[in-house]
Protein backbone atom coordinates (compact mmCIF):
# COMPACT_ATOMS: atom_id res chain seq x y z
CA UNK A 1 0.00 0.00 0.00
CA UNK A 2 1.13 3.21 -0.68
CA UNK A 3 1.72 6.13 1.97
CA UNK A 4 -0.64 8.43 0.62
CA UNK A 5 -1.39 10.19 4.39
CA UNK A 6 1.19 12.28 4.55
CA UNK A 7 1.10 13.34 1.22
CA UNK A 8 -2.72 14.54 1.64
CA UNK A 9 -1.31 16.02 4.71
CA UNK A 10 1.35 18.22 2.89
CA UNK A 11 -1.56 18.83 -0.19
CA UNK A 12 -3.73 20.86 2.39
CA UNK A 13 -1.20 22.82 4.52
CA UNK A 14 0.42 24.18 0.72
CA UNK A 15 -3.15 24.58 -0.53
CA UNK A 16 -3.80 26.83 2.96
CA UNK A 17 -0.68 28.72 1.94
CA UNK A 18 -1.12 29.50 -1.77
CA UNK A 19 -4.59 29.14 -2.50
CA UNK A 20 -6.19 32.38 -1.52
CA UNK A 21 -7.54 34.52 -4.70
CA UNK A 22 -4.93 37.32 -5.20
CA UNK A 23 -7.11 39.62 -7.57
CA UNK A 24 -9.32 42.31 -5.37
CA UNK A 25 -12.85 42.63 -5.47
CA UNK A 26 -12.67 39.96 -8.14
CA UNK A 27 -16.30 39.96 -8.22
CA UNK A 28 -16.75 42.99 -8.84
CA UNK A 29 -19.59 43.39 -5.67
CA UNK A 30 -17.74 46.25 -4.07
CA UNK A 31 -18.50 49.67 -5.15
CA UNK A 32 -21.37 52.69 -5.85
CA UNK A 33 -24.40 51.11 -7.83
CA UNK A 34 -23.30 52.93 -11.98
CA UNK A 35 -25.56 55.67 -12.65
CA UNK A 36 -28.70 55.88 -15.05
CA UNK A 37 -25.84 56.84 -18.03
CA UNK A 38 -24.24 53.75 -19.02
CA UNK A 39 -21.71 55.48 -20.14
CA UNK A 40 -20.15 57.39 -17.00
CA UNK A 41 -17.89 53.66 -17.07
CA UNK A 42 -15.31 53.87 -14.08
CA UNK A 43 -14.44 58.00 -14.13
CA UNK A 44 -17.29 58.30 -11.73
CA UNK A 45 -18.35 54.59 -10.68
CA UNK A 46 -15.54 52.34 -10.38
CA UNK A 47 -15.59 48.94 -8.44
CA UNK A 48 -13.22 49.28 -5.41
CA UNK A 49 -9.77 48.33 -5.48
CA UNK A 50 -9.79 49.29 -9.35
CA UNK A 51 -8.93 52.38 -11.96
CA UNK A 52 -9.17 53.14 -15.24
CA UNK A 53 -6.34 52.81 -17.53
CA UNK A 54 -7.91 53.23 -20.90
CA UNK A 55 -11.72 54.89 -20.71
CA UNK A 56 -13.49 53.57 -20.01
CA UNK A 57 -14.86 50.35 -18.41
CA UNK A 58 -18.96 49.71 -17.24
CA UNK A 59 -19.02 48.26 -13.94
CA UNK A 60 -23.11 47.05 -14.68
CA UNK A 61 -25.11 46.79 -11.27
CA UNK A 62 -28.53 45.27 -10.79
CA UNK A 63 -31.55 47.54 -10.98
CA UNK A 64 -29.21 50.52 -13.62
CA UNK A 65 -30.48 51.30 -16.69
CA UNK A 66 -27.57 49.60 -18.07
CA UNK A 67 -28.59 45.84 -16.64
CA UNK A 68 -31.52 46.63 -18.06
CA UNK A 69 -30.76 47.73 -21.04
CA UNK A 70 -28.24 44.48 -21.26
CA UNK A 71 -31.25 42.04 -20.46
CA UNK A 72 -28.72 39.97 -18.62
CA UNK A 73 -28.03 38.93 -14.76
CA UNK A 74 -24.48 38.80 -13.29
CA UNK A 75 -22.74 35.69 -13.43
CA UNK A 76 -23.03 35.27 -9.15
CA UNK A 77 -23.94 38.51 -7.02
CA UNK A 78 -25.19 41.87 -8.15
CA UNK A 79 -22.25 43.70 -10.28
CA UNK A 80 -20.13 42.47 -13.51
CA UNK A 81 -17.79 45.00 -15.63
CA UNK A 82 -18.17 45.20 -19.49
CA UNK A 83 -14.86 46.22 -21.72
CA UNK A 84 -15.75 47.49 -25.20
CA UNK A 85 -13.11 45.97 -27.23
CA UNK A 86 -12.53 48.04 -30.30
CA UNK A 87 -11.47 51.08 -27.76
CA UNK A 88 -9.16 48.55 -25.56
CA UNK A 89 -10.88 49.74 -22.82
CA UNK A 90 -8.80 48.69 -19.83
CA UNK A 91 -8.82 49.07 -15.64
CA UNK A 92 -6.19 47.55 -13.58
CA UNK A 93 -5.79 46.88 -9.51
CA UNK A 94 -2.70 45.84 -7.05
CA UNK A 95 -2.71 42.43 -6.47
CA UNK A 96 -2.96 41.19 -2.93
CA UNK A 97 0.34 39.07 -3.31
CA UNK A 98 2.70 39.79 -6.42
CA UNK A 99 3.12 37.51 -8.86
CA UNK A 100 6.51 35.53 -8.66
CA UNK A 101 8.35 34.47 -11.36
CA UNK A 102 8.66 30.61 -11.80
CA UNK A 103 5.23 29.58 -9.95
CA UNK A 104 2.84 28.09 -11.61
CA UNK A 105 -0.66 29.79 -11.31
CA UNK A 106 -4.02 28.82 -12.08
CA UNK A 107 -6.86 31.61 -13.53
CA UNK A 108 -10.28 31.19 -13.73
CA UNK A 109 -13.08 33.32 -14.44
CA UNK A 110 -16.48 34.06 -16.39
CA UNK A 111 -17.39 36.15 -19.40
CA UNK A 112 -20.04 36.88 -22.05
CA UNK A 113 -20.52 39.58 -24.66
CA UNK A 114 -24.03 42.10 -24.61
CA UNK A 115 -26.76 40.53 -25.59
CA UNK A 116 -27.98 43.86 -27.31
CA UNK A 117 -25.30 44.73 -29.07
CA UNK A 118 -23.76 42.11 -31.96
CA UNK A 119 -20.97 43.54 -33.13
CA UNK A 120 -18.86 39.97 -33.15
CA UNK A 121 -16.59 38.12 -30.48
CA UNK A 122 -15.02 39.75 -28.02
CA UNK A 123 -12.36 39.00 -25.62
CA UNK A 124 -10.51 40.05 -22.29
CA UNK A 125 -6.71 40.20 -22.25
CA UNK A 126 -5.05 39.73 -18.73
CA UNK A 127 -1.75 41.79 -18.22
CA UNK A 128 0.46 41.76 -15.69
CA UNK A 129 1.93 44.50 -15.63
CA UNK A 130 5.71 44.28 -16.24
CA UNK A 131 5.18 40.12 -16.76
CA UNK A 132 3.32 38.10 -18.54
CA UNK A 133 -0.04 38.60 -20.27
CA UNK A 134 -2.61 36.05 -21.39
CA UNK A 135 -5.95 36.39 -23.53
CA UNK A 136 -9.08 34.76 -22.81
CA UNK A 137 -10.76 32.69 -25.79
CA UNK A 138 -13.05 34.81 -27.64
CA UNK A 139 -17.07 34.24 -27.05
CA UNK A 140 -19.75 34.83 -29.10
CA UNK A 141 -23.15 36.12 -27.76
CA UNK A 142 -24.40 32.77 -26.26
CA UNK A 143 -26.90 34.49 -23.68
CA UNK A 144 -25.52 32.52 -20.70
CA UNK A 145 -22.12 33.08 -19.06
CA UNK A 146 -19.28 30.24 -19.96
CA UNK A 147 -16.43 29.23 -17.85
CA UNK A 148 -12.93 29.70 -18.53
CA UNK A 149 -9.51 28.72 -16.65
CA UNK A 150 -6.02 28.43 -17.48
CA UNK A 151 -2.47 27.41 -15.42
CA UNK A 152 0.68 29.22 -16.22
CA UNK A 153 3.87 29.83 -14.96
CA UNK A 154 5.31 33.29 -14.44
CA UNK A 155 7.79 34.33 -16.41
CA UNK A 156 8.89 37.71 -14.13
CA UNK A 157 7.40 39.17 -11.01
CA UNK A 158 4.84 41.44 -11.16
CA UNK A 159 2.37 43.62 -8.85
CA UNK A 160 -0.48 44.59 -10.88
CA UNK A 161 -2.96 43.09 -13.25
CA UNK A 162 -4.87 44.96 -15.72
CA UNK A 163 -7.57 43.65 -17.89
CA UNK A 164 -7.87 44.97 -21.55
CA UNK A 165 -10.99 44.36 -23.81
CA UNK A 166 -10.41 43.04 -26.81
CA UNK A 167 -12.19 42.06 -29.90
CA UNK A 168 -15.59 43.45 -31.55
CA UNK A 169 -17.79 43.56 -28.81
CA UNK A 170 -18.60 44.32 -25.19
CA UNK A 171 -17.32 41.62 -23.43
CA UNK A 172 -18.10 40.83 -19.87
CA UNK A 173 -16.29 39.41 -17.00
CA UNK A 174 -17.15 38.13 -13.48
CA UNK A 175 -15.96 36.08 -10.57
CA UNK A 176 -12.29 36.19 -11.57
CA UNK A 177 -9.83 33.88 -9.73
CA UNK A 178 -5.99 33.75 -9.63
CA UNK A 179 -4.26 31.78 -7.24
CA UNK A 180 -0.53 29.62 -6.78
CA UNK A 181 -0.39 26.10 -6.94
CA UNK A 182 3.28 26.00 -6.64
CA UNK A 183 3.71 23.39 -4.32
CA UNK A 184 0.25 21.89 -4.25
CA UNK A 185 0.88 21.07 -8.23
CA UNK A 186 3.93 19.03 -7.12
CA UNK A 187 2.26 17.02 -4.79
CA UNK A 188 2.27 12.96 -6.15
CA UNK A 189 -1.54 11.49 -6.29
CA UNK A 190 -2.23 7.95 -5.99
CA UNK A 191 -1.42 5.55 -8.58
CA UNK A 192 -5.35 4.99 -8.79
CA UNK A 193 -5.96 8.84 -9.70
CA UNK A 194 -6.74 7.85 -13.59
CA UNK A 195 -9.05 5.17 -12.80
CA UNK A 196 -11.68 6.72 -11.31
CA UNK A 197 -13.87 9.40 -12.86
CA UNK A 198 -16.07 12.18 -11.51
CA UNK A 199 -18.02 13.35 -14.91
CA UNK A 200 -19.35 15.77 -16.24
CA UNK A 201 -17.44 18.08 -15.19
CA UNK A 202 -17.93 20.84 -14.71
CA UNK A 203 -21.49 20.42 -13.70
CA UNK A 204 -24.38 22.27 -11.49
CA UNK A 205 -23.16 20.40 -8.84
CA UNK A 206 -24.34 16.55 -9.89
CA UNK A 207 -21.58 14.68 -10.31
CA UNK A 208 -21.31 10.73 -11.02
CA UNK A 209 -18.65 8.36 -10.29
CA UNK A 210 -17.43 6.02 -12.28
CA UNK A 211 -15.20 2.79 -12.11
CA UNK A 212 -15.53 2.60 -8.29
CA UNK A 213 -14.53 -0.50 -8.04
CA UNK A 214 -14.06 -0.53 -3.44
CA UNK A 215 -16.33 -1.55 -1.03
CA UNK A 216 -16.61 1.34 1.15
CA UNK A 217 -14.60 4.89 0.95
CA UNK A 218 -14.42 7.96 3.05
CA UNK A 219 -15.00 11.11 0.74
CA UNK A 220 -14.11 14.83 1.89
CA UNK A 221 -14.93 18.13 -0.48
CA UNK A 222 -12.27 20.57 0.38
CA UNK A 223 -12.82 24.19 -1.16
CA UNK A 224 -10.02 26.77 -2.11
CA UNK A 225 -9.57 27.85 0.92
CA UNK A 226 -8.64 24.45 2.04
CA UNK A 227 -11.27 24.29 4.20
CA UNK A 228 -13.14 20.31 4.68
CA UNK A 229 -16.89 21.65 3.44
CA UNK A 230 -18.30 18.35 3.37
CA UNK A 231 -17.93 14.46 4.33
CA UNK A 232 -19.17 11.21 3.90
CA UNK A 233 -18.80 7.88 3.85
CA UNK A 234 -19.76 5.99 -0.02
CA UNK A 235 -19.72 2.40 -0.88
CA UNK A 236 -19.94 0.54 -4.33
CA UNK A 237 -23.46 1.35 -4.70
CA UNK A 238 -23.31 4.64 -4.40
CA UNK A 239 -22.26 6.23 -8.03
CA UNK A 240 -23.74 10.30 -7.09
CA UNK A 241 -21.90 13.10 -5.26
CA UNK A 242 -24.29 15.96 -4.44
CA UNK A 243 -22.80 19.45 -4.51
CA UNK A 244 -25.90 21.75 -6.06
CA UNK A 245 -26.18 23.42 -3.13
CA UNK A 246 -22.64 24.44 -2.99
CA UNK A 247 -21.48 27.77 -4.27
CA UNK A 248 -20.19 27.99 -7.80
CA UNK A 249 -16.49 27.35 -7.87
CA UNK A 250 -13.54 24.87 -7.79
CA UNK A 251 -13.78 22.55 -5.43
CA UNK A 252 -11.22 19.38 -4.35
CA UNK A 253 -12.77 15.79 -4.01
CA UNK A 254 -10.25 13.28 -1.99
CA UNK A 255 -11.50 9.56 -1.83
CA UNK A 256 -9.86 7.77 0.77
CA UNK A 257 -10.18 3.73 0.17
CA UNK A 258 -7.93 0.56 1.04
CA UNK A 259 -5.61 1.09 -1.58
CA UNK A 260 -4.73 4.74 -1.77
CA UNK A 261 -6.15 8.03 -1.87
CA UNK A 262 -7.60 9.82 -4.80
CA UNK A 263 -8.15 13.78 -5.34
CA UNK A 264 -9.91 15.12 -8.08
CA UNK A 265 -10.54 18.76 -8.86
CA UNK A 266 -14.07 19.77 -9.78
CA UNK A 267 -16.13 22.53 -11.07
CA UNK A 268 -19.25 24.17 -9.78
CA UNK A 269 -21.64 26.35 -12.15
Amino acid sequence: MKKTVLSFTLFIICFNINSQNIIPNADWEQGPAVSTDYTTGWTVNGPTSWVTTEPSPDRIYAGSFAAYRDNHTAQSGSAYVMFYGPYNEAGKCTLITPIVAGTNYTLSYWLDVDDNFDGGAGAIRFRFIGGDSITSPYVNNTGSWQYFNSTFTATMNATELELVGEGLNLTKIDNMSLSSESIAASINESENNNDLLLYPNPSSGIFQISDFKFQIADLKVINVLGKCVFQSTINNNQSTINLSSFAKGIYFVEIRTEAGVVNKKVVVQ
